[in-house]
């Protein structure tokens, strides 16, 4: 992603076919100054000092650009992310004693439920989901003239919960990337933003009911619980600021171990950055009874393609208006 896009990449291209069976919809990136540092992590970077048209010169507009940025910005972590997520719901929610989370004793306990059911289990899902060539990325590289495929939905996680009454549900943040633009707004459900800090105000999230006729089709091939898992459990023990690095290890070990992968170390970073910030912000939310005040009704938010950018502001309601140009929504409210 430091380097342009060069062709029409757009969702109206046709997808293409390799020789071995890969399917996906060309991004050619023109690479042929990059350095041997670059080449280490060649789609990985932010396009900060670079306007969004000139990344991508041949997108319709700067929305289509911005879109096509984040769906790659976000592909490559669903394990790290998912785990993150997990575990800091392990640590601030689940500790055996409320004084064992980040922020220190709390007043109350505070459990998941839904469907008026305490949750009793959950964990990351290894697994599937169905996504058409036409949805997924293949990115070809000038310099070398090799192809490189996107994240393999065949390779997928996710998030389960299972509640008492035996009601599940999946929570995916990874499916933005395959072009299923779903986000969710989130002020009012995270805490103040602290100098600095960078908050998405909108997140990709979907959720799923695995008995959904028009879900994504999230196939289960394994299952793993964190809630129940000693390991985790026996980390957790201690606030995230005075985890070790044998403590990390043990949560990469964990990864590997479901995946039946080794971990980049740009997975470690992103998962290490992530767990602790997302401890700390959980922390907050429970130990200042944050919760109690979040909105009633959930705006989700469905970032379409256009053809036109003037027509992204006729249908968002005002508080979308202006952010960074990319909304074209329909509003779903749910109680």
């Amino acid at each position: 992603m430091r380097y342009r896009v060069v062709n029409n990449a757009s969702p109206s291209a046709a997808p293409i076919k390799l020789p071995d069976g890969r399917e996906g919809r060309l991004v050619v990136f023109d690479d042929r100054d990059s350095t041997e540092e670059d080449l280490k992590d060649p789609f990985f970077c932010s396009v900060k000092g670079l306007d969004i048209r000139e990344w991508w010169p041949h997108a319709r507009n700067g929305v289509a650009a911005l879109k096509l940025w984040k769906r790659i910005l976000y592909q490559g972590f669903a394990l790290p992310v998912h785990t993150a997520v997990a575990v800091a719901l392990l640590s601030e929610m689940y500790t055996t004693t409320s004084s064992s989370g980040t922020g220190g004793p709390t007043k109350r306990r505070v459990r998941l439920k839904f469907c008026d059911s305490l949750v009793s289990d959950f964990g990351l899902c290894r697994g599937s989901v169905q996504v058409p060539a036409k949805d997924r990325m293949l990115f070809s590289s000038m310099k070398d003239r090799q192809t490189y495929a996107d994240d393999d939905p065949n390779d997928h996680y996710w998030i389960y919960f299972t509640a008492l009454n035996g009601e599940e549900v999946f929570l995916d943040l990874g499916m933005f990337t395959y072009h299923l633009p779903h986000l969710v707004w989130t002020p009012g459900f995270v805490p103040p933003r602290a100098d600095g800090d960078v908050r998405l105000e909108l997140a990709p999230c979907v959720w799923v009911s695995p008995r959904d006729d028009e879900s994504p089709h999230h196939r289960v091939r394994t299952r793993t619980s964190v809630l129940r898992d000693r390991g985790l459990q026996n980390i957790v023990r201690k606030p995230s600021d005075r985890w070790t690095s044998a403590d990390m290890d043990t949560m990469h070990t964990w990864m590997e171990t479901l995946s039946q992968n080794t971990l980049t170390k740009q997975a470690k970073a992103m998962f290490g950055n992530a767990v602790r910030d997302n401890c700390a912000q959980m922390s907050e939310v429970v130990r200042d009874e944050l919760w109690k005040n979040f909105p009633k009704i959930v705006d989700e938010v469905l970032e379409y393609d256009l053809e036109h950018e003037e027509e992204l502001y006729k249908s968002p309601p005002s508080k979308y208006r202006g952010f960074e140009n990319t909304l074209a929504a329909s509003v779903l409210r749910h109680g």
